[in-house]
Protein backbone atom coordinates (compact mmCIF):
# COMPACT_ATOMS: atom_id res chain seq x y z
CA UNK A 1 0.00 0.00 0.00
CA UNK A 2 2.64 2.12 0.93
CA UNK A 3 4.33 1.81 -2.42
CA UNK A 4 1.22 2.31 -4.06
CA UNK A 5 0.96 5.73 -2.47
CA UNK A 6 4.59 6.53 -3.39
CA UNK A 7 3.63 5.87 -6.89
CA UNK A 8 0.54 7.69 -6.84
CA UNK A 9 2.71 10.55 -5.35
CA UNK A 10 4.98 10.63 -7.65
CA UNK A 11 2.27 11.05 -10.51
CA UNK A 12 0.71 13.37 -8.20
CA UNK A 13 4.27 15.36 -7.90
CA UNK A 14 5.39 14.60 -11.86
CA UNK A 15 1.73 15.88 -12.83
CA UNK A 16 2.05 18.74 -10.26
CA UNK A 17 5.62 19.62 -12.26
CA UNK A 18 3.92 19.47 -15.54
CA UNK A 19 0.96 21.92 -14.82
CA UNK A 20 3.91 23.98 -12.98
CA UNK A 21 6.14 23.98 -15.83
CA UNK A 22 2.90 24.60 -18.04
CA UNK A 23 2.03 27.65 -15.36
CA UNK A 24 5.79 28.66 -16.24
CA UNK A 25 5.65 28.70 -19.73
CA UNK A 26 2.18 30.47 -19.49
CA UNK A 27 3.22 33.22 -17.11
CA UNK A 28 6.14 33.88 -19.36
CA UNK A 29 4.19 34.43 -22.36
CA UNK A 30 1.51 36.55 -20.39
CA UNK A 31 4.66 38.56 -19.01
CA UNK A 32 6.40 39.02 -23.43
CA UNK A 33 2.30 39.55 -24.00
CA UNK A 34 1.97 42.51 -21.34
CA UNK A 35 5.75 43.73 -22.43
CA UNK A 36 4.28 43.82 -25.96
CA UNK A 37 0.93 45.84 -25.01
CA UNK A 38 2.79 48.25 -22.54
CA UNK A 39 4.95 49.06 -25.65
CA UNK A 40 1.59 49.20 -27.95
CA UNK A 41 0.06 51.75 -25.46
CA UNK A 42 3.17 53.59 -24.85
CA UNK A 43 3.56 53.80 -29.03
CA UNK A 44 0.14 54.65 -28.79
CA UNK A 45 0.57 57.54 -26.60
CA UNK A 46 3.42 58.88 -28.61
CA UNK A 47 1.40 58.48 -31.54
CA UNK A 48 -1.65 60.32 -30.42
CA UNK A 49 0.74 62.82 -28.78
CA UNK A 50 2.01 63.44 -32.51
CA UNK A 51 -1.14 63.37 -33.87
CA UNK A 52 -2.51 66.73 -31.47
CA UNK A 53 0.90 68.40 -31.83
CA UNK A 54 0.40 68.01 -35.82
CA UNK A 55 -3.44 69.05 -35.50
CA UNK A 56 -2.68 72.11 -33.38
CA UNK A 57 0.72 72.89 -36.28
CA UNK A 58 -1.79 71.83 -38.79
CA UNK A 59 -4.97 74.82 -36.83
CA UNK A 60 -2.01 77.78 -36.68
CA UNK A 61 -0.90 77.28 -40.09
CA UNK A 62 -4.20 77.22 -41.41
CA UNK A 63 -5.16 80.42 -39.06
CA UNK A 64 -2.14 82.46 -40.43
CA UNK A 65 -2.90 81.33 -43.69
CA UNK A 66 -6.54 82.75 -43.50
CA UNK A 67 -4.41 85.53 -41.78
CA UNK A 68 -2.17 86.15 -44.58
CA UNK A 69 -4.88 86.05 -47.49
CA UNK A 70 -6.86 87.88 -45.61
CA UNK A 71 -4.19 90.33 -45.22
CA UNK A 72 -3.99 90.45 -49.26
CA UNK A 73 -7.46 90.45 -50.07
CA UNK A 74 -7.62 93.79 -48.22
CA UNK A 75 -4.23 94.68 -49.90
CA UNK A 76 -5.49 94.02 -53.33
CA UNK A 77 -8.76 95.69 -52.43
CA UNK A 78 -7.60 98.49 -51.58
CA UNK A 79 -4.90 98.55 -54.57
CA UNK A 80 -7.80 98.22 -56.72
CA UNK A 81 -10.22 100.74 -55.32
CA UNK A 82 -6.66 102.96 -56.07
CA UNK A 83 -6.37 102.32 -59.32
CA UNK A 84 -10.15 102.77 -60.11
CA UNK A 85 -10.13 106.66 -58.42
CA UNK A 86 -6.83 106.75 -60.40
CA UNK A 87 -8.41 105.84 -63.59
CA UNK A 88 -11.65 108.09 -62.99
CA UNK A 89 -9.50 111.25 -62.24
CA UNK A 90 -7.91 110.16 -65.73
CA UNK A 91 -10.80 109.64 -67.29
CA UNK A 92 -12.23 113.03 -66.21
CA UNK A 93 -8.63 114.78 -67.31
CA UNK A 94 -9.16 113.50 -70.59
CA UNK A 95 -12.91 114.76 -70.62
CA UNK A 96 -12.07 118.12 -70.03
CA UNK A 97 -8.94 117.98 -72.18
CA UNK A 98 -11.24 116.71 -74.76
CA UNK A 99 -13.60 119.46 -74.13
CA UNK A 100 -10.88 122.34 -74.22
CA UNK A 101 -9.46 120.91 -77.12
CA UNK A 102 -13.07 120.56 -79.44
CA UNK A 103 -13.86 124.21 -78.10
CA UNK A 104 -10.01 125.21 -79.21
CA UNK A 105 -11.06 123.62 -82.81
CA UNK A 106 -14.44 125.03 -82.99
CA UNK A 107 -12.85 128.84 -82.52
CA UNK A 108 -9.71 127.90 -84.64
CA UNK A 109 -12.32 127.04 -87.12
CA UNK A 110 -14.34 129.81 -86.76
CA UNK A 111 -11.54 132.12 -87.08
CA UNK A 112 -10.39 130.22 -90.51
CA UNK A 113 -13.67 130.69 -91.96
CA UNK A 114 -13.71 134.50 -90.70
CA UNK A 115 -10.07 135.37 -92.10
CA UNK A 116 -11.67 133.40 -95.45
CA UNK A 117 -14.53 135.59 -95.86
CA UNK A 118 -11.83 138.64 -95.09
CA UNK A 119 -9.53 136.92 -97.43
CA UNK A 120 -12.43 136.51 -100.11
CA UNK A 121 -13.45 140.27 -99.35
CA UNK A 122 -9.76 141.30 -100.16
CA UNK A 123 -9.40 139.37 -103.30
CA UNK A 124 -12.37 141.02 -104.46
CA UNK A 125 -12.07 143.99 -104.26
CA UNK A 126 -8.65 143.71 -105.54
CA UNK A 127 -10.24 141.94 -108.74
CA UNK A 128 -12.47 144.96 -109.12
CA UNK A 129 -9.66 147.74 -108.82
CA UNK A 130 -8.57 148.74 -111.97
CA UNK A 131 -4.66 147.16 -113.15
CA UNK A 132 -2.78 150.16 -111.66
CA UNK A 133 -4.57 149.72 -108.29
CA UNK A 134 -3.46 145.71 -108.27
CA UNK A 135 0.36 146.39 -108.26
CA UNK A 136 -0.06 148.72 -105.71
Amino acid sequence: MMGMLESQLAEVNEKNAEINAKLEAALYDLSQKDEIVKASEEKLKETQAALTKAQQEKKVAAESLAHAQKGAAKKNAMQVESLQRELQQLQQSSARKSAAAQKMIQEKEAECASLRSANKKLQQEVDKGSLSDRKI
